[in-house]
């Protein structure tokens, strides 16, 4: 067996990092030599290690906060969701009509219809107040507007999208019996706000893009949209959200129909509208 030399560290290599060194000779050990000590190269690389670890972990993290950052940003309340199949009432508040062909040739039947739509929407008609405790992030200041509801009345909020949507889609809806020479006949304002609707809404659902995967779902549907289940926000709890944080009450009146954000927030002095 070879007697151990006090220059034997200065002759491993940095991968080198047996504690046992020329101790083990074919899977002997004299015990009854000293101990080796570490070789400064084995420490240099076992620190070297452990700094590429801190530098994975630092990395991560940072990495998880960004994606948290960009990935889950809220701008409004989360709600939760559930499985809702499309092609019926069911999941998508009051179980009553919301649409049918005649609407479309018949003015009777498309206030009736209309007025079917009001139970879409909270007490508020979706004007609501937020609060401090709210988790969610709030980029803009709220709508001031005042001599709303009454002269001298003054509100500060803001409208939940899904509400200025259902809302667009509303008044597109009553409209689908316009003629183009009665668009053409329409004062300015009217014909704006109908298209400013149009692409609203077509933003709106691109940005909210559902990818559910439409398939064969039998034969009882009449268009490939029904029959088919989405993953859903719970719709009686967006309600109970928006009745709890209304910033007025018009379960009993609506809105006048001359009412805009602009021009109640023109009025007030604030260069946001709606």
């Amino acid at each position: 067996m070879e007697k151990w030399r006090s220059t034997d560290d200065l002759e491993v290599s940095s991968t080198a990092c047996s504690t046992s060194g020329d101790f083990e000779r074919e899977g002997l050990q004299d015990r009854s030599k000293p101990r080796k000590l570490w070789p400064l190269p084995c420490l240099r690389l076992g620190f070297e290690v452990i700094l590429v670890l801190v530098l994975v972990g630092v990395v991560g993290s940072q990495g998880a906060a960004s994606r948290k950052s960009t990935g889950s940003l809220a701008y409004g309340p989360t709600m939760p969701r559930r499985p809702v199949i499309l092609g019926n009432t069911a999941g998508f508040g009051p179980d009553i009509e919301y649409h049918n062909h005649e609407m479309l040739w018949n003015t009777t039947e498309m206030n009736h219809i209309h007025h079917n739509w009001a139970g879409l929407f909270p007490k508020g008609r979706g004007y609501v107040h937020t609060d401090p405790s709210d988790d969610f992030q709030i980029v803009h200041p709220p709508f001031s507007m005042d001599n709303v509801l009454e002269k001298g009345d003054h509100h500060d909020g803001y409208i939940m999208a899904v509400f200025h949507q259902l809302h667009c889609l509303s008044i597109i809806t009553t409209a689908l019996g316009t003629s183009q020479a009665e668009w053409k006949a329409m004062d300015d304002f009217t014909v704006e706000h109908r298209a400013h609707c149009v692409e609203y809404l077509r933003q709106s659902i691109i940005c909210n893009a559902d990818t559910t995967l439409e398939g064969e779902t039998g034969s009882w549907t009449t268009s490939t949209g029904w029959g088919q289940t989405h993953s859903c926000v719970d719709y009686e709890a967006l309600l109970d959200w928006a009745n709890d944080r209304s910033i007025w009450d018009l379960d009993a009146k609506l809105l006048p129909e001359s009412f805009s954000f602009k021009a109640a927030a023109a009025e007030n002095g604030s260069n946001y509208g709606g």
